[in-house]
């Protein structure tokens, strides 16, 4: 198994710790089949529910668990062994034919030489059984060399901070695939000094709904338009967990010990009066002080005062752009 492959299992077996709000969203969507059959109460505290777990997931998507890769190890693992030559199945089919002995009824059937003809047959038989054998051993040797090659190299150029190295690294390991989910865009870009800045084009008017959902007294389903402070408010924990979790999962992947996260979104540009992609969280996050935050009971929006920020929030009115923060 690669490293690849090998993370990605890691990643399987940490599945047993994932946050709450992930687990409850794989049983609402296995329990989404039965939608059709539910009485009409019940119908309303499953979309409740499911909205409820939307909110829980988009507001704490900063404390899924990273699995670490360990270069170091990738990079010391050894060559794989190429394999010798078997001829198992020869060896059987000539100990069957030197060893066998006609019992009296092939002896008076007169069928003895037929029956040894037939096992010198399979004698030949056998050696190109062992020959295709040997070839698949060959071929899977020589996969395995290849993509030993491939991880060595990359975890040394990793181990050695080349930026090539990482962008590599950072494109073959799907551990975004939330954030993506969820309706982000990243781009990583790296520079000679071995800064890593990573910019997230985030979509509030995918992500954050515009309308909450909940139970009347009498079990029945009422909709209402969110209020602007609710909205915002839940528009800035997401932004603010987004990059959490990004510098988080970029810190899994590279050893880096720093990285600049700036999220960005259509919002109107008050110079030209137009909707336009501008910034409006960036923070420049050090591995040492995000591993020194309790990430299941930080405020994402607070937390950023741990770090150096920019972020023009208002409770009534949103985001406004800021600059990218240089650490520089």
């Amino acid at each position: 198994m690669g490293w690849k492959g090998a993370f990605r299992s890691m990643a399987a077996a940490g599945r047993a710790a994932e946050r709450e709000a992930r687990r409850r969203q794989r049983e609402l969507e296995k329990e989404q089949k039965f939608y059709d059959k539910m009485e009409e109460l019940e119908q309303a505290a499953y979309e409740v529910e499911c909205y409820d777990n939307y909110i829980d997931r988009i507001t704490s998507i900063h404390t899924e668990i990273c699995i670490s890769i360990d270069w170091q190890s990738i990079f010391n693992e050894p060559q794989p062994k190429q394999p010798s030559p078997e001829n198992k199945s020869e060896k059987a089919a000539r100990y069957n034919f030197e060893t066998y002995s006609p019992n009296f009824f092939v002896k008076l059937i007169g069928s003895t030489e037929k029956t040894k003809e037939s096992l010198k047959m399979e004698i030949n038989t056998a050696i190109q059984t062992d020959q295709v054998s040997n070839q698949k051993a060959i071929t899977v040797y020589q996969e395995n060399l290849t993509q030993w090659g491939t991880q060595v190299e990359l975890a040394k150029g990793v181990l050695a901070n080349e930026p090539t190295a990482y962008k590599e690294a950072i494109a073959n390991v799907e551990i975004f695939s939330e954030v993506k989910e969820l309706g982000s865009k990243l781009n990583f870009r790296f520079t000679d000094e071995s800064c890593v800045f990573c910019t997230i084009k985030v979509h509030s008017k995918s992500i954050i709904p515009e309308q909450s959902k909940s139970l009347l007294k009498s079990g029945r389903l009422t909709q209402k338009n969110l209020a602007k402070g609710k909205f915002f408010e839940l528009y800035q924990d997401y932004v603010c967990g987004v990059v959490l979790r990004v510098a988080n999962e970029t810190f899994s992947i590279l050893p880096i010990e720093s990285i600049t996260v700036t999220a960005s979104d259509d919002i109107l540009d008050k110079k030209t009066g137009h909707i336009k992609e501008q910034p409006i969280v960036s923070a420049f996050i050090p591995r040492q002080t995000l591993e020194s935050l309790n990430m299941d009971l930080i405020d994402p929006s607070d937390s950023m005062e741990n770090f150096i920020h920019q972020m023009n929030f208002k409770k009534t009115q949103g985001f406004s752009a800021v600059k990218e923060v240089d650490p520089l």
